[in-house]
């Protein structure tokens, strides 16, 4: 053995050469990573190991690359890009001053293996500058090498995680950037796999997590928590390379550089496949391949054996258009594509980019999302909770100066009990009592997804994040509220937009979350913040979902339940008795203030009421409903019999059956009050408002329901309406659930066709729509094989609410509710139900149309004309349904490539539209505006141009030169700018997409679908212009985070834009960048049924065009 301390070149060094009296030659190049030691501390380099060495045969020369990098809060993921090029060139340079050239293997750790597979996909891609490094590399060990594709929240996390544990007190910000910089370790990893490298290569994982430590560093202090987490495991190492084996050793991430086996020794099996690598035919065969006269020629690639290189440069190099016709003049405002503008000095794409990246909205602190809950005022004890509460949720200071300037790391808690044991309570005490420890409470009903949904959109309307025109969208609502919590800036200067280092503390409540997975989508995952989970399901405390500290909530004491109880029944002289009762409801803090109300309503004393208790259990045993297994065994009676809904008054009882049917959270009392009025109901239902009011009070006397005053709302415990439906016949259950149906009904109220995009019917019928949530649980839990005499009204709403989804936004969520009206319509068919039907029908072709699903589209489009032609004919009267389907039916026919048919399914359209009693001039802005579109599609682009043309003239006259009326004007200008620029007048093209832009701006908000189809637009024409820029900086950006908000709805979109973006990254010269994304782009489009397939290469945008829809080109 030999050592040498000479460098070879500037950036690897040769350190130890191990000689035998063979003559075959290796090297074998290190790469570790800042932060985890020396690769000099490496086991191969140990004594034993290089005696291992020295039995393959081989001379093996050691190697080591210097990295410039430092893990500081200067580091950013594109040095990694940087390393490689620099790795790349200095193994060409070595090779170049060898006299021979020898084989290499490398061996690399952590984010050092990403090093190296820039410098081959380099190589890969300048194969005439690097072929003599490629044909040189023998074998490749890759220790802990993390290989994500994707750029997920998930890749994003586990890379911070890896910098964190090589340096734990990186800034947030520095935290932030490597974010940001996930791409390029992503663009890497595709990219490597498309190298096919057809040598050994070895990617190992470890078995053990690694300890982290999460936090940030704030000046010269540092908080955080430490975690333990698996980095890199056997997924997440995978390569795919064609030789590629994976096995683990033993230890962490940082331990894989000790090549261990479970019981400490050398990896055995390391050994054999090194031994496999080094000797024999392998080695061999790699040196007569290097050394002979001449590297064979690589064979001339072929348009599918391109690499993804060489085929992005030939797919994206196409400029586009650089020309443009002259505009012909004219005084027509239709022709003029600026009209309506405030300025006449032309028109500027800078303003539109700046409307997407405007000053953030400053978040109105403080902010308590806590007013729809009625704090309990009867509240007692359970101090040792809240106490262990504080410790793990308040800020790190108490002293209200001090708790938004020193958050430290979030933190959760999971607070679990069977029903009734005060969970919510306990948190709704903590949320009120400890306002004045935080900046923000965010109250967030769990229970239901939709209802989880609505609530934390809600967050942002709460915060001010967000204005009232773009609130009917919860999808974006949601973003902007995780966008605050991950980074609750607050304002030290609000005159100059000044955001401080300063965060602010909130605490999140999510109650009732007895699916903890259905948190995933709304748990935040920064640093800030506290969240507090309560659940009835022990799961919850081991859920990968809300991982956290758990709490398992017990009944009270004996003791600690009679001073309840004595309390709530204003009695403390009987003590004896008390505790006795306290032990026969078992601890339950909701049975001792039930049963404390009926002391204090019927005046017993608290011997009277074990008497009648006990008789009253005797009597009551065989209620159906039984709570079990957590209460003590000494517990008598049951919750029915605890609550003694029974003993009530027939209208009291009518209305907490109806609450017990109903969601419980919020129940509106102008369901029983104003929408009862003319209602046929049952008799027992109070007959007018003193009946109710009355009613109502014997409920809040016995607390049995809680009322908040101010918004008029009604809460009722799960349990207890568990309980109340337990304890119902057959008979009386329907009876119930039909008058909730009808109450309902009528206070959500029907909706003419042409107004169902109306925002301020979304916003007061939000409050209803837990409600009918709850009807369509019931009714299919109960009565869907019964098909009872509910089922057609309830049909009616489930189609009412299917719209409700559907014009917010929702559209694949809608489809659960029509699909139930379809199979109660076609349970009962007849005239009734005819209409309905084909209104379902509508319902699901236009969720189809809006989800991508053309198949879907065409087969409900298709049953709803065939309904409204049957209509017709049975009527000898064409309406406006029949005008719609034919409309519907010509859109279905274009996503299915049915482009003829589709021309003469508008033009009937338009015909019956014009045949209706009422038609005014632009009433057929639908069917004429795919028209248009439909007949630029096909090439027609005159009758394109006349169509769209005559159209904007009739709308002008009927409400204005760039009217607010909708977002259908936006339409007819978006097609009118497709025209014109397949007729080669780009400059009037661009003016009219900018004008269809900032329409949808003003009359959908800056987030919707059709807002992102004009970005990809304006976006083509910067590029056409070579403002690169300006097409990446915020055009591109926001279309692709505008569908990214539902990536597989929107699937088509994003890899069309990301193709864009691609080409434009490749004409501004960033190559490797634009490779990355051609393949994301590329891999997108072969996941999506019906794309037809192409060589890379051939690859151009038209064929990303094709996948969306005709109208969103």
């Amino acid at each position: 053995m030999e050592t040498t301390a000479v460098p070879i070149w500037s950036k690897i060094s040769s350190s130890v050469s191990l000689y035998l009296a063979y003559t075959v030659i290796c090297s074998l190049v290190l790469i570790g990573w800042p932060g985890f030691g020396s690769v000099e501390e490496w086991a191969i380099r140990s004594t034993s190991w290089r005696s291992f060495l020295r039995t393959t045969g081989s001379r093996v020369k050691f190697m080591t690359f210097d990295l410039a990098l430092t893990i500081d809060d200067k580091f950013s993921l594109e040095s990694v890009s940087e390393e490689g090029n620099t790795l790349i060139e200095a193994l060409r340079d070595h090779q170049a001053e060898q006299q021979q050239t020898c084989p290499i293997a490398f061996i690399c750790h952590s984010l050092g293996c990403s090093i190296l597979k820039q410098a081959l996909c380099i190589a890969n891609a300048q194969n005439q500058n690097f072929s003599t490094v490629l044909h040189s590399i023998l074998a490749i060990i890759f220790l802990g090498g993390p290989n994500p594709t994707t750029t997920t929240d998930e890749d994003s996390d586990r890379i911070v995680a890896l910098t964190l544990s090589s340096n734990s007190k990186l800034s947030k910000q520095c935290q932030a950037r490597v974010r940001e910089g996930m791409h390029v370790i992503a663009n890497v990893s595709r990219l490597f796999h498309d190298v096919r490298l057809n040598v050994e290569l070895l990617s190992l994982y470890e078995s053990e997590k690694t300890k982290v430590k999460l936090g940030r560093k704030d000046s010269a202090k540092f908080f955080g928590s430490s975690k333990k987490l698996m980095l890199v495991d056997r997924a997440y190492a995978a390569t795919g390379a064609p030789k590629e084996q994976q096995w683990e050793l033993a230890g962490d991430h940082v331990a894989l550089c000790k090549l261990q086996q479970q019981d400490g020794r050398p990896d055995q099996r390391l050994r054999e496949w090194l031994t496999f690598v080094f000797s024999g035919e392998l080695l061999v065969a790699a040196m007569n391949r290097l050394n002979s006269s001449k590297i064979p020629d690589s064979p001339v690639p072929s348009m599918t054996s391109l690499s993804s290189y060489d085929a992005a440069k030939i797919a994206l190099s196409s400029d586009g258009p650089r020309f443009s016709i002259p505009a012909s003049k004219s005084n027509d405002a239709s022709n003029d594509p600026t009209a309506g503008s405030s300025t006449a000095k032309g028109w500027e794409v800078v303003p539109i980019i700046n409307s997407f990246t405007a000053p953030r909205k400053l978040a109105q602190l403080p902010c308590f999302m806590i007013d729809t809950l009625v704090r309990n005022k009867d509240f007692f004890g359970r101090e040792s909770m809240l106490a262990e509460l504080d410790d793990w949720l308040l800020p790190v200071s108490t002293d209200k100066a001090r708790f938004s300037s020193q958050p430290n790391g979030q933190r959760h808690v999971v607070l679990c009990g069977m029903g009734g044991i005060g969970k919510t309570s306990i948190a709704m005490e903590f949320a009120f009592s400890r306002q004045t420890h935080f900046d923000a409470i965010f109250w967030i009903r769990a229970d239901e997804t939709a209802k989880l949904e609505q609530d934390f959109a809600q967050i942002a309307s709460s915060l001010g994040l967000e204005d009232a025109a773009e609130r009917t969208n919860p999808i974006i609502s949601r973003e902007l509220a995780m966008g605050w919590l991950s980074n609750p800036r607050k304002v030290l200067d609000e005159e100059d937009d000044i955001i401080g280092q300063t965060e602010a503390c909130w605490l999140l409540i999510f109650d009732n979350a007895d699916s903890p997975e259905n948190l995933q989508d709304y748990w935040p995952l920064s640093q800030a913040g506290s969240i507090l989970v309560t659940s009835r399901d022990p799961l919850s405390k081991t859920s990968p979902s809300i991982a956290g500290k758990s709490i398992d909530l017990s009944p009270l004491t004996d003791e600690e339940g009679a001073h309840l109880l004595q309390r709530l029944s204003h009695n403390a002289k009987e003590g004896e008795a008390s505790l006795e009762i306290a032990s026969k409801l078992g601890g339950l803090p909701l049975a001792i203030s039930q049963m404390a109300a009926i002391i204090r309503y019927q005046y017993l004393s608290l011997a009277d009421f074990i008497e009648r208790y006990d008789d009253d259990a005797s009597r009551k045993h065989l209620h159906a409903f039984e709570h079990a297994g957590s209460r003590r065994k000494e517990a008598r009676g049951n919750i029915a019999s605890i609550w003694a809904v029974q003993q009530l008054d027939e209208g009291a009882m009518t209305i907490i059956q109806l609450a017990a049917i109903l969601d419980p959270d919020c129940i509106q009392e102008r369901i029983f009050e104003e929408f009862a009025i003319g209602v046929e109901h049952i008799q027992e239902y109070p007959a007018n408002w003193m009946a109710y009011s009355t009613a109502r009070a014997e409920l809040i006397k016995r607390s049995l329901v809680r009322r908040n005053e101010s918004s008029k709302e009604l809460w009722i415990h799960r349990v207890l309406q568990d309980s109340v439906k337990a304890q119902m016949s057959d008979e009386r259950l329907l009876d119930i659930f039909t008058l909730a149906l009808t109450l309902l009904t009528k206070a959500w109220g029907s909706t003419a066709l042409v107004n169902r995009h109306d925002w301020r019917l979304s916003k007061t019928r939000e409050g209803l729509f837990p409600h009918a949530m709850s009807l369509r649980a019931s009714y299919e839990n109960i009565y869907k094989d019964t098909n009872p005499k509910a089922s057609v009204p309830l049909a009616e709403l489930m189609n009412e609410a299917g719209w409700w989804q559907h014009e917010r936004g929702s559209s694949h969520e809608s489809k659960a509710f029509w699909n139930l009206a379809l199979d109660i319509c076609e349970q009962n068919p007849g005239k009734k139900t005819g209409q309905l039907l084909a209104d379902v029908h509508y319902g699901l072709a236009a969720a189809a149309n809006e989800t991508n699903d053309a198949h879907a589209c065409l087969h409900h489009t298709k049953l709803l004309l065939d309904m409204r032609k049957r209509t017709a004919e049975e009527t000898r009267e064409q309406d406006l349904r029949l005008a719609i389907a034919h409309n519907e039916f010509g859109i279905a026919l274009v996503m299915n490539g049915q482009y003829k048919e589709a021309v003469e399914a508008y033009e009937t359209s338009i015909e019956v539209y014009k045949n209706l009693r009422d038609y005014w001039p632009s009433m057929d802005t639908n069917p004429r505006t795919n028209l248009g579109f439909t007949l630029w599609v096909t090439g027609q682009l005159d009758a394109a141009w006349n169509c769209l043309q005559d159209l904007l003239h009739d709308r002008e006259r009927k409400f204005g030169v760039n009217d607010s009326e909708s977002y259908r004007t936006g339409r007819v200008v978006h097609g009118m700018g497709n025209v014109k620029y397949d007729q080669g007048e780009f400059e009037i093209a661009e003016r009219f997409h900018h004008r269809a832009l900032v329409h949808y701006q003003r009359t959908l908000g800056n987030n919707h679908h059709k807002t992102a189809d004009l970005c990809h637009k304006m976006a083509q024409h910067c590029f056409r212009r070579e403002e690169f820029e300006n097409a990446n900086r915020a055009l591109i950006g926001q279309a692709l985070k505008i569908w990214r908000l539902k990536e597989t709805v929107f699937a088509p979109e994003i890899a069309r834009t990301t193709f864009l973006e691609a080409k434009v990254y490749m004409q501004s010269g960033d190559v490797q960048r634009a490779a990355g994304l051609f393949k994301e782009a590329r891999d997108l489009r072969n996941s999506i049924s019906g794309a037809r397939k192409k060589g890379d290469a051939s690859l151009r945008e038209a064929d990303f065009d094709d996948l969306v829809t005709f109208f969103s080109r």
